[in-house]
């Protein structure tokens, strides 16, 4: 019963997204913008988060995001291939996280279920929930843009081929020439960037799944 009434609260969390209103005119905001007008901004963005279905939300720091080490995968092979070489540096994310001041921090409540990984979800329960977390990661981002912060970065848990492109038979995006198929729904994965979530949650107080549990959380970033 318990599963059932997360499962409806995900549809109807999906059905106000889909319902949505158009988006407002972008307002402009002086750089560095103001203190007070940053916060604000984030904050309210934390209560569309919630007011979206999130069960929780926090604006945080930049500077409180805790970081490890991203992961790496390396390929030696050196053949000709249509996908894009398989060795290049990788851009550390956490300099692209101390170019902004605040986040907003949400999450979502999933399904007790064993976390899918980079591999293809096969509970269709989860595969709806993180379709939701990572459409309103995008919904959250956007309204960022439109309040003026043009470099808002939403990022999102779970694999995104598994999530949006799981009927394709490859990842268009990394073949040379092709670009992504969902550009607008796909969002990189905050444990793919290094970010300790359960960590954060932790500081915040909030209940954390075992490590080998689904954690559906989101992001986004505002300068």
């Amino acid at each position: 019963m318990a599963l059932f009434r997360k499962i409806i609260r995900h549809t109807e969390t999906r059905n106000s997204l889909q319902a949505m209103e158009p988006p407002p005119r972008a307002r402009s905001v002086a750089w560095p913008p103001d203190p007070e007008v940053l916060a604000a901004d984030a904050e309210s963005i934390r209560d569309e988060a919630l007011a979206r279905g999130a069960a929780r939300a926090a604006v945080i720091r930049s500077s409180e995001i805790p970081l490890g080490s991203m992961p790496e995968k390396k390929l030696s092979r050196k053949v000709s291939s249509i996908h894009w070489p398989a060795e290049y540096p990788l851009d550390p994310f956490d300099r692209a996280v101390e170019a902004y001041e605040l986040a907003v921090f949400f999450a979502l409540d999933a399904p007790d279920t064993l976390d899918p990984g980079p591999g293809p979800i096969e509970d269709p329960d989860l595969a709806e929930c993180f379709l939701t977390l990572h459409e309103l990661t995008t919904f959250l981002e956007s309204r960022a843009f439109y309040q003026g912060h043009h470099l808002a970065l939403g990022l999102a848990e779970g694999h995104c081929r598994s999530i949006l492109c799981a009927a394709e038979k490859r990842c268009w995006g990394t073949v040379k020439g092709r670009p992504c198929a969902k550009p607008y729904q796909s969002r990189p994965s905050l444990s793919a960037m290094g970010v300790r979530i359960r960590d954060l949650a932790r500081d915040l107080g909030w209940p954390v799944p075992a490590e080998e549990r689904a954690f559906l959380v989101g992001m986004v970033l505002v300068d």
